[in-house]
């Protein structure tokens, strides 16, 4: 059995194992050559996240939040509304049409946002002076 190696920036060492007479399939083998750095708070997920793990972390909670908050009213307000006849007036129609774009707002510009934020890198929430 012959051993080839590969190494990666992370410091990480990918082992493959060569299994000469038989025909399997090749399953790579991973060992951590520096593990003091495993409990760094500064470490990112992958290499096109720039944000520290503590920084994924809340983002992704305060944006789940948001887009849970926004896709169960919005539909709360939209199910209201086309259940109740007595609801179907020209403003509950207005609220209709603001709530669905609400929703869509909701679904597609909240995780592209939330991507946008942990690939950029900026430090600052709200200002990127």
């Amino acid at each position: 059995m012959s051993e080839s190696t590969v190494s990666t920036t992370t410091t990480t060492t990918l082992v493959y194992h060569h299994h000469d007479g038989n025909n399997q399939q090749q399953q790579p083998t991973f060992h951590a050559d520096d593990a003091a750095d495993a409990g760094n708070d500064d470490e990112t997920f992958y290499e096109f996240i720039k944000q520290p793990t503590h920084m994924v972390v809340i983002y992704t909670l305060a944006y789940a939040a948001v887009f849970l908050l926004a896709v169960v009213g919005n539909v709360l307000v939209i199910s209201v509304v086309f259940s109740n006849s007595s609801m179907h007036t020209v403003t509950n129609y207005f609220i209709v049409n603001l709530a669905v774009a609400d929703l869509l707002v909701g679904l597609v510009c909240l995780p592209t946002s939330l991507v946008a934020n942990l690939v950029s890198g900026n430090k600052h929430l709200y200002c990127s002076v």
